[in-house]
């Protein structure tokens, strides 16, 4: 039997995406009868959760319905987090890590359900330094280690407000529109994505949906592994801020 344990609250969404897309290609290929142990405390829960918590999540993360059903359970264990829903997943399922590995090798994405109409305009979230809507003293309880630990993490995403300055400067500029992605209604931005000709991100969920999607995508990080991985499935990503706000000119002309 197939046990998946799938976090309902920690963890970010994009990493949330990628388990879900795991689980169901490992699932589509190991025909046995399966279980999804939606991991919580106190009911929390970053996606909603109807009666059907299988339907639930994919139905929110616009997967295509796979030609299976699972059974769901919400638990409660202690740790309830990313990593441990990944440590078990991977000690309890023959062959997930490896499909793990191979989805971040080659963006091998469980397909969207969506509809492309492409129309003459991009799309962008970029993460700034200031005013970001992720608060780390909330997070963390002000843990100072943990606090050093988001700042760092950001780090490697966000824009400063000299490099947002001149990114709106340069949309100014372009021959095509931009649009700004939602921050927090997921469908829309699938729609948003599905008109767009190319998004230009920081890395993170919005630059792991349009590779599903197979929407050109710009991506920023100075983490070298997102660097190559990207990069290495046809897209583009690069730790210079000028590069991106270059490659975005280059696809705005085509």
């Amino acid at each position: 039997m197939n046990r998946y344990y799938f976090p309902l609250k920690y963890g970010g969404l994009g990493d949330k995406f990628m388990m879900m897309s795991v689980i169901l290609r490992h699932r589509s290929l190991k025909e046995d009868e399966s279980i999804l142990y939606l991991m919580t405390r106190n009911g929390d829960s970053s996606i909603p959760i109807g009666d059907d918590g299988f339907k639930s999540v994919i139905d929110f993360f616009h997967f295509v319905e796979p030609d299976f059903h699972m059974k769901s359970e919400i638990i409660h264990p202690q740790a309830h987090g990313l990593n441990e829903a990944y440590d078990i997943n991977f000690k309890t399922n023959i062959g997930f890590k490896e499909l793990n590995m191979e989805l971040q090798r080659d963006g091998n994405y469980w397909p969207i359900n969506f509809t492309r109409k492409i129309k003459n305009k991009f799309c962008y979230m970029l993460y700034e330094f200031e005013g970001n809507h992720m608060d780390p003293i909330r997070n963390y309880q002000n843990d100072n280690w943990n606090k050093t630990k988001w700042f760092c993490l950001q780090n490697d995403k966000c824009f400063s407000t000299g490099d947002m300055e001149k990114f709106y400067t340069l949309c100014e500029y372009l021959p095509i529109k931009g649009e700004r992605l939602e921050d927090y209604n997921f469908a829309r931005n699938v729609e948003i994505l599905a008109e767009s000709k190319f998004i230009v991100a920081s890395e993170g969920m919005w630059t792991h949906l349009s590779r599903a999607m197979k929407i050109p995508t710009i991506a920023y990080t100075t983490v070298p592994e997102w660097n190559e991985e990207i990069n290495s499935q046809g897209h583009f990503c690069s730790p210079n801020v000028e590069e991106v706000f270059f490659e975005v000119m280059k696809q705005a002309e085509l």
